[in-house]
């Protein structure tokens, strides 16, 4: 009976110890979960500022047209620089951004 009971207790110890090193893993986890909802907060609140922004949007800076890409998304002032266009439409690049814009002549 005594050796019944060593062994029990030997087998109750190693499913702890089994189970317990588990826990780096969902340690590691819960990290991971909570920098992905930091991560859709931070999205969500970017979306919310990208409306208001595209609201404020103004077309010009001084003589200049403005970026909408950079400023909507980041809140940043750039000017666009003009292109040669291979159609009627006027053809525009943003030096920040990299984003190449058509409007209508």
């Amino acid at each position: 009976m005594t050796n019944a009971n060593t062994e029990l207790r030997q087998l109750a110890i190693q499913i702890a110890n089994d189970l317990e090193g588990r826990n780096l893993h969902l340690h590691k986890e819960i990290e991971d979960a909570a920098l992905k909802i930091t991560e859709l907060k931070l999205t969500l609140e970017a979306s919310s500022l990208a409306r208001q922004r595209s609201l404020d949007f103004s077309p010009t800076l001084g003589s200049d047209f403005q970026c909408p890409e950079c400023w909507v998304r980041s809140g940043i002032k750039s000017m666009l620089i003009p292109k040669n266009s291979p159609d009627e439409n006027d053809l525009f690049a943003c030096k920040t951004c990299g984003g190449d814009f058509s409007v209508p002549s």
